[in-house]
């Protein structure tokens, strides 16, 4: 539970915002889904960016290519040119894994707020649409379509 402290601060401000979206009058259904929503759209700018680098990188992919194939013989004549390359156009090749390593902590604290308040009880007999208890066990199927 070591990961569960650190991420402490985390799980609190989505705790209090999954009790004020209760509070204001929706279900906890409806409260969950709108945590859900509000912390998607907390991370959007995070993946815009990642999506930007990934873009930036591909465009430079055939040059990278070109490189490799040059240099396929002498590996750390390769690196030397890869890295002059990535300097001389400004990129880092770990910026496309920054917005996503970031996003990895907000998520394993929604988890972490979930499974604790499935265990203190907090949602009671709560359903949502088609779910006639949030905290029940899936028994068979639910919804057929």
């Amino acid at each position: 539970m070591v990961l569960a402290n650190v991420l402490q601060p985390l799980i609190t401000i989505e705790e209090w915002t999954l009790e004020a979206l209760h509070s204001i009058g929706f279900g906890w259904g409806l409260a969950i889904v709108g945590l859900t929503v509000l912390v998607r759209l907390c991370t959007v700018p995070l993946v815009v960016r990642q999506f930007h680098s990934q873009r930036e990188l591909r465009e430079h992919m055939p040059e990278m290519k070109r490189l490799q194939e040059r240099h396929k013989a002498d590996k750390p004549r390769l690196q030397r040119e890869m890295q002059a390359y990535y300097r001389e156009h400004g990129i880092n090749p770990l910026s496309t894994f920054a917005p996503l390593l970031i996003q990895i902590p907000v998520f394993i604290s929604l988890y972490y707020l979930m499974r604790a308040d499935v265990k203190s009880g907090l949602f009671g007999d709560a359903g949502f649409l088609f779910v006639p208890h949030l905290t029940d066990k899936p028994h068979g199927i639910v919804l057929v379509a």
